[in-house]
């Protein structure tokens, strides 16, 4: 008798709702350490963190953690549904974010 294995979305899902939040880290990190105000100290953090991951990991694993964090969702557990809610909400606000941040680029470029 062979036992099916089912992925463990709620794991991969948190994994990767995370990861794009490890440049906040490095923003908050550096505000702290300079104690300077303004937009100078928040794009010094910035920059470094999105050199460190690269843009890509920013738009795709948010994507990718909305989508396995869905497919965990369940009525059986309403633990784990809820903190795989919160984690799809914290993605969607980081996709938001960025797409943002694109727009105001490329509106405001002149």
């Amino acid at each position: 008798m062979e036992i099916e294995r089912k992925p463990n979305w709620f794991l991969w899902g948190m994994i990767f709702a995370v990861i794009p939040s490890i440049p906040f880290v490095f923003i908050i990190r550096e505000l702290i350490s300079q104690k300077q105000t303004g937009l100078g100290a928040v794009a010094g953090g910035a920059g470094e963190a999105y050199a460190l991951l690269g843009m890509l990991f920013s738009v795709v694993l948010p994507a990718a953690a909305i989508f396995t964090l869905f497919r965990s969702l369940s009525r059986s557990n309403m633990g784990r549904s809820a903190i795989a809610s919160v984690a799809i909400g914290w993605s969607t606000l980081l996709l938001l974010y960025y797409g943002g941040m694109v727009f105001v680029i490329y509106r405001f470029q002149r």
